[in-house]
């Protein structure tokens, strides 16, 4: 799957269903800022350091858990694979 379509059509829209528009893109922002990815063209290196860094992030564990969040991990990082 291309990148630009796995984070928009999984990523984002897993995290604004779970968190609502405005978490959503805060937790977005903050992942963004420590993964570097490249917001014109992402590459899968820059992909798998910003889903860690979102899976990573407090919020999401204390919203999914641990395993949750792993679990995303697991099926957002295949989705580039």
């Amino acid at each position: 799957m291309d990148i630009r379509d796995a984070l928009d059509q999984h990523v984002r829209k897993r995290l604004e269903d779970s968190f609502g528009k405005g978490v959503a893109m805060m937790i977005w922002a903050s992942a963004h800022g420590a993964s570097n990815i490249s917001s014109l063209d992402p590459d899968r290196d820059g992909y798998m350091r910003f889903v860690e860094a979102v899976c990573g992030d407090q919020r999401v564990v204390d919203m999914w858990g641990k395993s949750g969040a792993e679990h995303a991990l697991q099926q957002w990082k295949a989705l580039v694979c």
